[in-house]
């Protein structure tokens, strides 16, 4: 489960933002908590999510976290030399030359690590693992100056690996690669309790949602149910593998490029989807009409996007995470997914889900305690983003939080200038 977040100097956050999910002192809506097994006394959120206007950084922060996951599971495929595509904060000169900083708090298998690093587009300035196995911390390695080490454990060994380490590369995943297992235990997080997805890049969920339905015909029902909880009468999913180049999508391109690839797609294969949906015709019989998936609504083809994920992560016990998850959905389809996780009868895993949204439906203290409620705001002078939550605010229980927000009590809302007329082109 994901404890808290730091980001600093990284697009619009300047200055170091923190995003926790520890829950704040209100004893109300407790199953939106958990506290886990080794830590009692620790109370986690099960879901939050981000308001705030256009262009204010809410996708920023996610891609924060986006970039940590990205950063660890690329590592061992940059080369000596190779840039770091990390992006500074770029409208102060001064943070332009300053590397960018992270940390991040999680439990795995009922151990809380903290991990964490500083970094440029030409190598990592510093890095630390610690982990607390019994309450207290242990240092697994601590690393300053690019390539300076401390070690506490298996010195020998790890000094050994250091000295393997690129500049450009984190050692949490150099070490994982060179099957270090102390420290392999923490990576295993982010490769397979992370699922982030920031708008625009859905698409990828629709073929990964695809390739599960076809392998699994149980993750295929439950697909087809969650779908029909959402009032989407679809009757069945054919799924079929396919030669890419047999698909659309190779076929409109032009033919000098398709021999120029054909080659290197020969063994790639994609599973395709179209959809089964029961009618009747005027003699009251009944079949059965194929669509491709595509030829469905905008809004099933979102719900179809988002079900393995969300599903896996429910039963597992995994974070996802969304950017602009309402897009698309109607605002009752939010609500329900967000509910999801909150009800320990469907969210068995303790699973958490982390999103941003215009929706002001779900600002509402029966959906969400206020330790939830997350704003993100631009300062108009630097152009820097910060975050605060709602807890932040003193707000009280029963305050209208959709009508406040709207009436712009809290921040986070655009500025619409009444006075400025715009002329348009005639």
């Amino acid at each position: 489960m994901l404890l808290e977040v730091k980001i600093e100097n990284f697009y619009s956050i300047k200055e170091q933002v923190v995003f926790s999910m520890l829950a704040g002192p209100d004893t109300t809506m407790n199953y939106n908590l958990y506290s886990p097994e080794n830590y009692k006394s620790t109370r986690i959120l099960k879901s939050a999510v981000f308001y705030g206007a256009n262009a204010a950084g809410k996708t920023n922060v996610l891609r924060g976290l986006k970039f940590i996951e990205r950063i660890i599971l690329e590592n061992n495929t940059r080369q000596d030399g190779d840039e770091i595509n990390v992006i500074p904060f770029r409208m102060d000169e001064k943070y332009k030359d300053m590397p960018s900083k992270f940390d991040i708090i999680f439990i795995h298998q009922g151990i809380k690590y903290a991990y964490g690093f500083t970094i440029d587009r030409k190598k990592v300035h510093s890095e630390y693992l610690y982990n607390y196995p019994k309450g207290r911390q242990a240092t697994l390695f601590e690393r300053t100056d690019t390539n300076r080490f401390k070690f506490t454990k298996d010195k020998e060994e790890q000094e050994a690996l250091s000295r393997r380490t690129l500049s450009n590369r984190l050692y949490l995943a150099s070490a994982t690669e060179w099957n270090y297992k102390p420290i392999a235990k923490a990576f295993e997080w982010f490769k397979r309790n992370l699922k982030i997805n920031i708008f625009g890049s859905l698409r990828n969920w629709v073929n990964y949602t695809a390739s599960v339905i076809h392998q699994n015909s149980d993750m295929k029902e439950a697909v087809r149910c969650l779908l029909a909880e959402a009032d989407i009468s679809i009757q069945d999913y054919l799924t079929e593998e396919r030669d890419i180049r047999e698909t659309d999508m190779y076929k409109v391109l032009p033919s000098t490029l398709q021999k120029t690839i054909s080659s290197d797609l020969s063994d790639k294969k994609v599973i395709s989807v179209r959809t089964s949906h029961r009618t009747q015709n005027e003699n009251g019989q009944f079949h059965d009409e194929i669509f491709d998936l595509d030829d469905e609504s905008a809004g099933t083809i979102k719900i179809f996007e988002l079900a393995a994920p969300l599903l896996e992560v429910l039963e597992n016990g995994h974070v996802l995470v969304i950017d602009e998850l309402d897009i698309q959905l109607h605002p009752l389809l939010v609500e329900n997914i967000v509910k999801k996780f909150h009800d320990p009868n469907q969210n068995t895993g303790n699973a958490q889900l982390i999103f941003t949204t215009h929706n002001t439906n779900l600002l509402t203290q029966t959906i969400f305690r206020r330790d939830q409620i997350w704003f993100v705001e631009k300062n108009q002078a630097s152009g820097a983003t910060d975050i605060y939550s709602l807890l932040d605010l003193k707000v009280r229980k029963d305050e209208n939080i959709e009508k406040g927000y709207l009436a712009g009590r809290y921040g986070a809302v655009p500025f619409i200038g009444e006075e400025q007329i715009c002329k348009w082109p005639k």
